[in-house]
């Protein structure tokens, strides 16, 4: 609970970036945010073309063993050959 408060004071004032100054204004040490840290990477890795090992349904299908494109659901309207086809 005090390091949520520490993140959440961190983003209402991102201009406090001094660790002696923010302890001083609220009481707590700064705190990393974990999330966005790791959002960060996520994002970092992909646009440096390496595959991330985790994704928001768990690990990516690489670190599964599955293969991606058999796992994903059909789009409506997509035939076995990829391409729309439409029902009469």
């Amino acid at each position: 609970p005090e390091e949520e408060k520490a993140v959440f004071l961190a983003r209402l004032r991102p201009d406090i970036t001094d660790p002696v100054a923010f302890q001083e204004k609220f009481g707590v040490p700064p705190a990393e945010d974990k999330q966005l840290a790791a959002a960060v990477r996520e994002l970092k890795a992909e646009l440096a073309g390496v595959a991330p090992t985790r994704r928001a349904g768990g690990l990516s299908a690489e670190a599964e063993g599955t293969d991606a494109a058999a796992s994903a659901p059909e789009s409506p309207g997509a035939g076995p050959s990829g391409e729309g086809e439409t029902s009469p």
